[in-house]
């Protein structure tokens, strides 16, 4: 009996480490509250360079006011890796062609932000996830 209570005692940091190594994977959405203070949200200012992020905005977001004089700015953007001239990547191939990002900014300082990288040409599916995220994460 001491013999299997020892084995199971030194089993119990390996049990204990499993679900972190592999529990994680499944979520390939980053995001995080820039301040601790919560402020409820009526209207954004919208902010894009890119006019197809700006239309999927806009339209995402079209329950919204969307007032110039709003205190709240939504910044949304994306970024494709064209070349990558890392070495390392190149010899290992890489996991994204790129990512989606949101934020959310309170009288211009980071109020919230989310990001999700995307594989392919497929960018647009991953900005209405992290759209749909964004609400739910700040109550919309």
């Amino acid at each position: 009996m001491d013999k299997i209570s020892y084995r199971t005692v030194k089993l119990l940091p390996v049990l204990a480490v499993f679900p972190i190594l592999f529990g994680g994977c499944s979520s390939d959405i980053y995001s995080q509250f820039c301040t601790p203070e919560k402020v409820e949200i009526s209207c954004f200012k919208l902010e894009s360079l890119d006019n197809e992020v700006s239309k999927i905005m806009e339209s995402y977001f079209a329950g919204m006011d969307h007032s110039e004089t709003c205190a709240f700015t939504l910044q949304g953007m994306r970024h494709h890796v064209d070349a990558c001239q890392n070495p390392v990547a190149n010899s290992v191939g890489s996991d994204f062609d790129g990512y989606v990002k949101l934020q959310v900014f309170y009288k211009g300082s980071c109020y919230y932000r989310i990001q999700t990288d995307y594989k392919g040409k497929g960018w647009q599916h991953h900005l209405n996830s992290i759209s749909e995220e964004l609400k739910d994460e700040l109550n919309l």
